[in-house]
């Protein structure tokens, strides 16, 4: 597949493992929200970089734990040649110091923003308050994949001290709206924002913004239904939102 570019702009996260449109993965919809975080768990990061994965193509055993499922090994050929269509992925070993804030501005700051993805679900211990070590995201354009690929596949955390890398497959289920329909009625939407998923706009002139979601499963079904009424969003935090402009102004650089 050809190189890409850190500052590769193409048009506009949250995967979680067991959601999928793709038939081989269908069974996994009929689930209930815990299975979101199946196969998930913390895995111990490789020994050493000598070992590397061939370019463009996800580990299996993502952290060299327990072999993942090989439908979820995520092929960037594919991707580019539109062979995969599918759009959620699950990013694995993550260092546990991250907050979901702190996450996305930095996948914001790298033009991985809200403009690109539209779900974005880091889990967080309600004990300790550490996050999980994976999170979710989908991307509205498939094509935005191979760039954040290429830069966080198989690579270092640069923000913490950490051994964990980087890696990334596709998530079981797949699709903004299946991902938010797991979440309807769920007890997770009833605690602070930090811990609930992040939903953006996918869409029209309010695309990128914070977009409405509550325990009744507000902003469900809103990719069918964008063109029809407009989208209900949330203003940004100052912090995101000065990320957000950054990114913005980097795609704009990037296709100048």
């Amino acid at each position: 597949p050809p190189a890409y570019s850190h500052s590769y702009a193409p048009p506009l996260l949250y995967g979680t493992p067991g959601l999928s449109t793709s038939p081989s993965l269908a069974s996994s919809s009929a689930r209930q929200p815990s299975s979101l975080h199946a196969h998930a768990q913390p895995h111990p990061p490789p020994h050493g970089h000598g070992h590397r994965h061939p370019r463009g193509v996800s580990r299996s055993n993502p952290g060299g734990g327990e072999e993942a499922d090989p439908s979820l090994v995520l092929n960037l050929a594919a991707v580019v040649d539109g062979r995969d269509a599918r759009s959620s992925l699950m990013v694995r070993n993550i260092p546990n110091k991250y907050t979901q804030k702190m996450l996305l501005e930095e996948f914001a700051l790298a033009g991985h923003g809200p403009e690109r993805m539209d779900f974005f679900y880091l889990p967080i211990d309600f004990k300790n308050r550490c996050n999980r070590g994976y999170a979710f995201v989908n991307f509205v354009e498939c094509a935005d994949i191979g760039p954040f690929h290429e830069q966080y596949n198989d690579q270092p955390w640069k923000n913490f001290n950490s051994d964990k890398i980087c890696a990334i497959t596709y998530a079981r289920i797949q699709g903004k709206a299946s991902m938010l329909k797991r979440f309807e009625n769920s007890a997770l939407m009833e605690k602070d924002d930090e811990y609930r998923p992040l939903v953006f706009v996918s869409h029209g002139p309010r695309k990128g913004e914070r977009e409405q979601f509550s325990s009744t499963g507000a902003g469900v079904g809103h990719d069918e239904k964008h063109r029809a009424e407009a989208p209900a969003a949330t203003p940004a935090t100052p912090a995101f939102a000065a990320a957000a402009t950054m990114a913005s102004a980097t795609a704009s650089a990037a296709s100048a």
